[in-house]
């Protein structure tokens, strides 16, 4: 599985040194993780070097869902990325129980978009 193959790849990144394999461009998921956890688990804690790695792991697994995307998008005639390549990556890459929950609950964000909009 793919997934197993970036957790792997995240052990070379050598935290004690803070050297990190990050484009500035990226997002720091580090505030959402947060506030995730505390929703979750209210009074827990996290330290910093565990959302740096669960902040990796996230881009990772975005990453990977975005260059899948692309590869269904070139084969498609427009130029744009739908939601249909999004849903049809995100199948591809996880289990069908993971899958179908990440389709409904991404289903549902573009819904409350939407109507937000």
């Amino acid at each position: 599985m793919r997934l197993k193959r970036f957790v792997k790849s995240t052990k070379k990144i050598r935290i004690a040194n803070r050297s990190r394999h990050i484009n500035s461009s990226d997002k720091d998921f580090s505030a959402y993780i947060f506030r995730v956890l505390n929703r979750v688990h209210p009074g827990f804690g996290v330290s910093r070097k565990t959302l740096s790695i669960m902040n990796l792991i996230i881009l990772g697994v975005f990453h990977m869902i975005a260059k899948e995307a692309a590869r269904l998008g070139n084969s498609s005639e427009g130029p744009t990325i739908t939601t249909c390549e999004i849903q049809t990556a995100v199948r591809l890459m996880f289990s069908a129980n993971l899958a179908a929950n990440a389709v409904s609950e991404g289903r549902k964000a573009v819904g409350s978009y939407k109507s937000f909009k």
